[in-house]
């Protein structure tokens, strides 16, 4: 499993063993430790460095909303600004005027279901 941050300057990678869940409720991305980046109105943010898409390679359970509920387990994800996607299309997107992350229906519920 392994976390990619892309961003102007270049790459930079985590690996983590076994299954990873994404906590993206709070804004914040971790993998059950310390935020690994936080979301900004035009991306993400490692400390003061702009990301502007994380890919994740390998099992992957994401966390939505309030309640927390786990969403996966995915193979490959991209996570961009404002939208989220899975091999099987558009995940999730950011509202920016309730500053919150929503599941798309399609995608999201055929994931929930399983």
């Amino acid at each position: 499993m392994e976390l990619v941050f892309h961003g102007a300057e270049g790459t930079a990678s985590v690996g983590f063993t076994g299954a990873l869940g994404i906590n993206i409720a709070r804004g914040e991305i971790d993998a059950g430790g310390p935020t690994l980046a936080v979301h900004a109105q035009d991306g993400w943010l490692i400390g003061n460095l702009p990301v502007t898409r994380i890919t994740c390679d390998g099992p992957v359970a994401i966390q939505l909303g309030d309640d927390a509920r786990e969403f996966g387990t995915f193979t490959e994800l991209v996570i961009a600004a404002s939208t989220i996607w899975c091999r099987e299309g558009l995940l999730a997107h950011f509202d920016v005027y309730t500053k919150r992350w929503h599941l798309d229906m399609k995608v999201g519920a055929e994931r929930a279901a399983a």
